[in-house]
């Protein structure tokens, strides 16, 4: 035996020589790989903000990085991006959240690595995917800059990755190391939820938008986020869980923004789906299962459904189980415009049918319809839109009055006003249609995630996020200086319950 393995050792050394030289090579190729990458990083800056969020979707070398430290003392936030070139014309790629709180084009720049600072413009982008896409207004910048590609096929797990950003927005060109460590996760929260990435190249605040890049350099994702999660009420960061937009993923949504108006195309079907769960379960305990709420009249759904399937419980998407609201929009996500959707439905005997619907593609005009559709059904409210504004109303109920004889708000409406950060319900006398007919109007999730909405089209794609979780708050603004009235605004009757509820 012994004279066996004496007889094999000569092959097990020059396996590991092999071995060592194939990985010392590896270490030498990293530099020489960093080295093209880092020319093709930004730095992010937004000078000029406004109050709330833009909803989009539905709209030389590393020595010069380093010289200096990069000035961005006008700037009040920032993040990271990189240079792509899409039919022969140069772009930048970064996160919807880095550049939404942006008062639009005029304050929003990037730095190249030798410092330069040039102004750019969002093309598109789109908040689901957290992606957005920059143009230059002037000239490009000059080389040593370069463009970087994306990698045409899957990454494996395990594979070794690097994170490069702003580091917290003071250290530019940071680079991080891991290994990736899941692919297409799901994430917390309205936005950035499907097809992400999972590795160790730790990120943080700053390196938002920052290219993931392979062992050769080419573009695997987009850093967006690392996992915080809360307990016992204090916030626990997980530095070894960080999530990259899925560069596959990326390239089809880019190709969309830059091809489709700066839109990512969806199909749209006019079906609204919710999920019932506890409203004081911390997490949230489903009691229900998934049930078609209803159907958006002139719609691809209603010519097949009709209002005869309300109420029916969602099973399936093309022949794929939903166990969740999350699972339902998974799956419609994959449905390009004009495809057929199968649906199957399930009524309260048990009796299982499918119904096939011809998709459309939800433009614009759609979107504005789903923002009317969902003030008139959950709100009682209507919007008008006039020279890039919007004006609410809410129309108080003519059959139900209170004690004092006053027409009430619906039941799922609710009005606040905001006083030093605490919320108070107010008197129906203080509802007056005065006070709710403004100009802008910020439509979210309270009291996170707010977008600012000037055209109904961009508060139909504020409803669709905000649904997700439960309640959509509305805020007729007038400015800094104005006290904030917050219409909340439930979807469902229930007591006690939350319907987390799709728009598609």
């Amino acid at each position: 035996m012994m004279v066996k393995f004496l007889c094999k050792l000569p092959w097990v050394l020059l396996m590991l020589l092999g071995a060592a030289v194939t990985h010392a090579a590896e270490e030498t190729a990293i530099p020489a790989m960093l080295e093209r990458v880092l020319p093709a990083v930004v730095t992010v800056a937004v000078e000029e903000t406004a109050t709330g969020d833009a909803p989009y979707g539905f709209a030389g070398g590393s020595a010069a990085a380093y010289r200096r430290v990069l000035d961005l003392a006008s700037a009040s936030s920032c993040g990271s991006g990189f240079l792509i070139e899409y039919k022969r014309k140069t772009y930048v790629i970064t996160n919807a959240h880095v550049v939404e709180s942006a008062a639009g084009d005029q304050g929003l720049f990037v730095y190249t690595p030798n410092q330069t600072k040039y102004p750019v413009r969002v093309v598109g982008g789109d908040t689901f995917y957290d992606i957005a896409v920059l143009a230059f207004t002037e000239n490009l910048p000059e080389a040593p800059v370069q463009a970087l590609t994306f990698r045409d096929d899957d990454i494996a797990i395990g594979e070794r990755v690097f994170a490069i950003g702003n580091a917290r927005c003071h250290k530019p060109y940071s680079i991080s190391d891991g290994i990736i460590g899941g692919k297409n996760r799901f994430l917390d929260g309205l936005t950035s939820k499907f097809g992400h990435l999972q590795s160790t190249a730790t990120v943080t605040w700053g390196n938002s938008g920052g290219p993931l890049v392979d062992a050769n350099g080419h573009v695997v994702g987009i850093n967006s986020r690392i996992e915080i999660n809360e307990k016992e009420g204090q916030m626990i960061i997980h530095p070894q869980m960080n999530y990259a937009l899925e560069g596959l993923l990326a390239q089809r949504l880019i190709h969309d923004i830059l091809t489709h108006d700066g839109r990512v195309r969806r199909a749209f079907l006019g079906i609204e789906v919710a999920e019932y769960v506890s409203g004081k379960s911390p997490r949230g305990m489903a009691v229900n299962p998934l049930v078609l709420i209803s159907v958006m009249p002139d719609s691809p759904a209603a010519a097949v459904l009709g209002d005869a399937s309300r109420g029916l419980r969602m099973v399936a998407i093309n022949g794929v189980k939903t166990r969740n609201v999350e699972e339902v929009l998974g799956a419609l996500e994959q449905v390009a415009p004009g495809a057929e959707v199968t649906l199957t439905l399930e009524n309260r005997r048990g009796q299982v049918q499918d119904f096939t619907i011809a998709s459309t593609e939800l433009t614009l005009e759609r979107l504005a319809a789903w923002a009317r559709y969902f003030l008139n059904r959950h709100g009682a409210a209507e919007a008008t839109e006039h020279r890039g504004m919007i004006r609410l109303r809410v129309v108080l109920s003519d059959d139900a009055e209170d004690a004092h004889g006053q027409r009430r708000i619906p039941q799922k409406v609710s009005l606040f006003v905001n006083e030093e950060g605490d919320l108070q319900k107010q008197h129906l006398e203080a509802m007056n249609h005065a006070a709710l007919e403004t100009f802008v109007v910020l439509a979210g999730a309270y009291p996170n995630d707010f977008w600012r909405v000037r055209s109904l089209a961009d508060l139909g794609i504020a409803v669709r996020l905000a649904a997700l979780g439960g309640y959509v708050h509305l805020i007729p603004w007038k400015g800094d200086n104005e006290r904030l009235q917050i219409l909340q605004i439930g979807l469902t009757d229930e007591p006690g319950m939350l319907a987390k509820t799709l728009f598609y």
